[in-house]
């Protein structure tokens, strides 16, 4: 399997956050944080994260996507959104379960979602999901 992936690679069982109504849309939480303009490589790199969510992502494939260096993948992240590549495919993710959580209802297997969204240790994700929402996952709104 090749590092670089194309941006039309994607499976219908993976969780995309993105609505598709607006192509500048950024997730929730996720704004940028200066006034200038999203570089086009950086654009790739989060379409490609919001494409690849949930798979095993590294700060070099990211990169590589995009045709950056690690070094100038995390400085336009750090600029533009106050967090790294990785940072940043973990917010995703979280707002990808909160969202797919939505309002408590039985049946609602927190393990399940979790795991479709990229966590596979269920404990240190319910420590990050507090630390991110102030909440458990199972009392999102």
């Amino acid at each position: 399997m090749s590092s670089q992936r194309s941006l039309d690679d994607s499976s219908s069982d993976t969780p995309n956050h993105r609505s598709g109504a607006d192509p500048n849309e950024f997730p929730t939480g996720l704004t940028t944080s200066c006034n200038t303009p999203v570089s086009a490589s950086l654009a790739i790199a989060v379409a490609f994260i919001d494409t690849h969510a949930a798979e095993s992502l590294s700060a070099g494939t990211i990169a590589s996507v995009a045709n950056l260096s690690m070094w100038e993948s995390q400085r336009q992240f750090l600029a533009h959104f106050g967090v790294t590549p990785l940072q940043y495919v973990r917010q995703l993710r979280l707002e990808g379960v909160r969202a797919e959580l939505g309002p408590p209802t039985p049946g609602t297997d927190v393990r399940i979602i979790a795991r479709r969204w990229g966590f596979a240790h269920l404990g240190r994700f319910t420590n990050t999901y507090f630390d991110h929402f102030g909440e458990a996952p199972v009392r999102s709104n």
